[in-house]
């Protein structure tokens, strides 16, 4: 997908990928995770969320921004 994106012209700016399995995020609150998108948001640009692994934050559908939508998608899942 972020592939994808990058080849229709979205800059690497617009698109914020977070892994949660990996150490960089192991120890990061809702709040931090708040932040940190919110720091990163380009005014009047849309924006690309990816999140993997988001519920190993506790708390992080606290970390209300408006105006996103979370997909999520498990391919282990059925759909």
């Amino acid at each position: 997908m972020i592939s994808h994106l990058k080849e229709r012209g979205i800059s690497h700016e617009q698109i914020i990928e977070m892994n949660f399995e990996s150490m960089a995020f192991a120890d990061m609150t809702p709040r931090e995770l708040y932040d940190n998108v919110r720091d990163r948001i380009i005014p009047d640009k849309r924006m690309y969320l990816f999140f993997d692994e988001v519920q190993r934050i506790t708390g992080w559908e606290n970390a209300s921004l408006t105006q996103i939508i979370i997909l999520s998608t498990n391919p282990a899942e059925p759909h």
